[in-house]
C-alpha cells in the first residue's frame, strides 16, 4: 500500500484466484472499497462503478454484499493458510524456527495484500 492510497487494481488478490475478468475486478475493487471505507460504509452500487460496470450487473456475479464479502474473506483464509503452510513447511521442526517463519509469513501477507487482509 503507497502512503498516498489504496493498493492498485490488479493487485488486490493473488493472481491465482478462480474468477472471470468481471468478477476479478469486483472482487479487487470491493476489497479496496472495504479496506478503506469499511463493508457497512461501501455500496454495490459503489464498487459497481469502481469496477466500471452498470449497478445491477454486480449481481450477476455476487446475489448480495455478503456474499461478496465472504467470498474476499474465503479468498483472505485460503492465502493465509498457504503462505503459512509454505513458510513452516521451508524450516526445521524447531519452534523457534517455526515461529518466526509464520511471523515473517504474516507479515508478508499483510504487506502483500493489505485490502484483501483488512476486509
Amino acid at each position: 500500500m503507497s502512503p498516498s492510497g489504496p493498493t492498485a487494481p490488479g493487485t488486490t488478490l493473488p493472481a491465482k484466484v478462480g474468477h472471470d475478468r468481471t468478477a476479478r475486478r469486483i472482487l479487487e475493487h470491493a476489497a479496496q472499497l472495504f479496506g478503506t471505507r469499511g463493508v457497512h460504509g461501501t455500496s454495490m452500487r459503489e464498487i459497481a462503478t469502481a469496477a466500471g460496470i452498470r449497478a445491477p450487473s454486480i449481481y450477476e456475479h455476487f446475489s448480495s454484499k455478503e456474499v461478496l464479502v465472504g467470498e474476499l474473506m474465503t479468498i483472505g483464509r485460503d492465502t493465509t493458510i498457504d503462505h503459512f503452510d509454505g513458510a513452516v513447511r521451508a524450516v526445521s521442526d524447531d519452534p523457534i524456527e517455526r515461529l518466526d517463519a509464520a511471523v515473517d509469513a504474516l507479515v508478508s501477507i499483510h504487506t502483500t495484500y493489505p485490502m484483501l487482509m483488512r476486509v
